[in-house]
């Protein structure tokens, strides 16, 4: 929201469509417009609320997460996160409003007010997240940091303003000394609660070790029959049904099923020097050891005359460096289907030198351009 308002484009259609009114629809306060849609398509009806995935202008109060379902629709709050999201949004987005009218009391054009206030918007997050807690945290610790860090960092401009959005929205309690308040934290009694995911239900992440921070109050509120470990494999079997967990690939993934045509290939290979070694059927070679014979199978089939085999990984993923010198410790030298690293950092230089420039550029500043962030989090932001 706040960074869409640092092009002057956005800016002028946000004028035009409000004046500076910002309690006015507008394509800010609307999030996720084109998904939005796409999904009201695909269903065919409107199940958004709107041409958006998310709105910024809403009444959502503070109500417990574990009380609420797990989806509703689009004019209440569900325990999802995007769902539960919308309550912050909304707050912030009525704080980002008064600043706008501050400065069009001021005298400020609405484009000027708007590229001023976001300017103000983003330093302010900014010392936000040097005061945020660590861990485990709630609405109430960050409405808490919003306020301590805009008084300690900006002689409190906006702490009354900040106070009143979100003590109306029932995120902050009705009285609070903020230069006193403490963060909540997971509470007192909290423990580290771990269990292994073991069962169909759990589709793909089957067999991944969890590990999470369980409160005291949630403790608590378990059933005689329900132990902290049954509790988190609900929570998290909820979670990947409603697409909150995402697949990645950490290379710790649990040993595949081993079909005989690996072996075979394994050896036909002559790529390894122990090609029936365990290691290569186990994290964090396995996937490097598959993808190799897939390469060789291909060419080995007539498929392709030749092959080569490259990982492209950025530098500082430490666990994929690991993993890449432990491989090429049992590969042989000379091999059919050559095994090669090019870093993401160099696998987007070379597109810019071949003549992708702007695909280079934009694949820089969405992936290893951390400048932004280091600003926002240092303060200087312009």
């Amino acid at each position: 929201m706040l960074t869409s308002l640092k092009d002057e484009r956005v800016v002028a259609q946000v004028v035009e469509q409000t004046g500076g009114d910002l309690t006015r629809q507008n394509s800010v306060a609307a999030l996720g417009e084109e998904l939005g849609v796409a999904i009201n398509n695909s269903v065919g009806k409107n199940v958004t609320g709107g041409d958006y995935t998310r709105n910024a202008i809403n009444s959502f109060q503070w109500q417990d997460p574990a009380k609420l379902p797990s989806s509703a629709p689009p004019d209440k709050l569900a325990r999802q996160v995007h769902s539960f999201s919308r309550l912050w949004t909304g707050a912030f987005y009525e704080v980002f409003t008064g600043m706008v009218q501050d400065k069009l009391a001021q005298g400020l054009e609405p484009a000027a007010a708007l590229s001023a206030a976001a300017d103000e918007g983003l330093k302010m997050y900014g010392r936000m997240m040097k005061a945020a807690p660590e861990g485990d945290f709630t609405f109430k610790d960050m409405a808490n940091a919003l306020v301590k860090s805009e008084n300690e960092g900006n002689q409190g401009k906006y702490s009354a303003l900040i106070e009143n959005r979100f003590r109306q929205r029932g995120i902050l309690p009705e009285q609070a000394n903020f230069a006193e308040q403490d963060f909540e934290g997971p509470g007192p009694g909290t423990r580290l609660c771990s269990t292994r995911l073991e069962g169909p239900e759990f589709g793909m992440f089957q067999g991944a070790q969890v590990e999470s921070l369980l409160s005291g109050r949630e403790q608590a509120s378990l059933r005689a029959d329900e132990g902290p470990a049954l509790q988190l494999k609900q929570r998290m079997q909820e979670l990947i049904a409603e697409g909150e967990i995402k697949y990645t690939e950490p290379m710790h993934e649990q040993p595949a099923r081993l079909r005989p045509r690996y072996n075979e290939l394994s050896r036909l290979s002559t790529l390894f020097v122990d090609p029936d070694h365990p290691d290569l059927r186990a994290a964090p070679l396995q996937q490097l050891w598959r993808q190799h014979l897939l390469a060789f199978a291909m060419v080995h089939n007539g498929l392709y005359t030749t092959g080569r085999y490259i990982l492209i990984a950025p530098t500082l993923n430490r666990a994929v460096a690991q993993a890449v010198a432990q491989y090429r410790s049992h590969l042989l030298p000379g091999g059919v289907i050559p095994f090669d690293v090019i870093s993401y950092e160099s696998f987007i230089e070379a597109l810019g030198r071949s003549g992708a420039k702007d695909v280079a550029a934009l694949l820089h500043e969405r992936y290893l351009d951390f400048s932004p962030v280091d600003a926002l989090i240092d303060g200087t932001q312009s």
